[in-house]
């Protein structure tokens, strides 16, 4: 019945990409992404801006295949001083043995 017509193509899943307008003009585009879950178990959903249509392409699909392939590292908003002080406090043990 069929005969001679291709099977079609599968489709492509179309990337969740938005177009928005700022109040100066200027026409960025956004993308949310869940990239992994909360402590409380809920879904951690990060939004991502670029400038251009072919930067957040470009990115949303590098971020998707980083998270695929479980090698993604999360945005946060822990500062370098922050960090180290939470490693030394974590590195410091409490010696009772008297110096010699």
């Amino acid at each position: 019945m069929t005969e001679g017509i291709p099977p079609e193509k599968e489709a492509r899943r179309a990337e969740p990409i938005d177009k928005r307008t700022a109040k100066n003009g200027t026409v960025p585009y956004t993308f949310p992404i869940d990239v992994g879950t909360k402590s409380n178990g809920k879904q951690d959903r990060q939004r991502f801006t670029h400038n251009t249509l072919t930067e957040a392409r470009h990115e949303y699909r590098r971020i998707t295949s980083e998270i695929a392939a479980r090698k993604y590292v999360r945005l946060t908003d822990l500062t370098v001083d922050e960090a180290r002080n939470e490693w030394i406090a974590s590195r410091r043990t409490v010696d009772d043995t008297p110096a010699r």
